[in-house]
């Protein structure tokens, strides 16, 4: 009996052992299927996560394109209003150096006529009139040839003296007021009271 008895024992500490090891085992097979489940949870989490990633990086990309795209039309626009200021620039630069020509031009077919007028009028001058000094001239200067000769000033023939002063042509040829000055080939007139 006793050994039946142990055996018994034996038995019934090998049947709470199976027990102890088939609760122990179902405990383990629910913490992998816990774990298991946990990690799905952690892949979708991971999934998710890597999506808002990229999604965040998109729209960083398109943000960054969008300003770029606006910083680009901006440009653009400038571009375009310096091309335009450039060009209407350009015209008037253009209109100007035209001018500049077209009066150097002018300036210089008018030195070339008053050159040719004034080679063309000593030819047909007649020889400075000397004019007996006035008696409020002192000695000095009386003793000093004044002379004139012909110059065509605005379509009008004026006398000349030797130091610019103007005179009127008479009727008869004669000198006579002076009405000004010529300077730089143009004629300044006194000033009458």
């Amino acid at each position: 009996m006793s050994f039946i008895n142990n055996l018994n024992i034996i038995q019934h500490h090998n049947n709470e052992i199976h027990k102890n090891l088939a609760e122990l085992y179902h405990t383990i097979e629910e913490r992998i299927k816990m774990l298991e489940e946990k990690e799905k949870d952690l892949c979708k989490r991971e999934e998710e996560l890597n999506n808002k990633i990229k999604d965040v990086q998109d729209f960083n990309k398109v943000s960054i394109i969008k300003s770029q795209d606006k910083k680009i039309s901006h440009l653009e626009r400038r571009l375009s209003q310096l091309s335009i200021k450039h060009e209407k620039l350009d015209k008037q630069n253009k209109k100007e150096k035209k001018t500049k020509k077209d009066k150097k031009t002018k300036k210089e077919k008018k030195t070339k006529k008053e050159k040719k007028n004034q080679q063309a009028v000593p030819k047909l001058e007649p020889p400075p009139i000397p004019v007996p000094p006035s008696p409020e001239v002192s000695e000095t200067e009386s003793d000093e040839e004044f002379e004139v000769y012909v110059k065509k000033i605005n379509k009008v023939k004026y006398y000349v003296s030797t130091n610019n002063e103007v005179y009127t042509i008479l009727e008869d040829e004669g000198i006579g007021d002076c009405i000004g000055v010529l300077t730089k080939n143009k004629l300044v007139k006194h000033k009458t009271d």
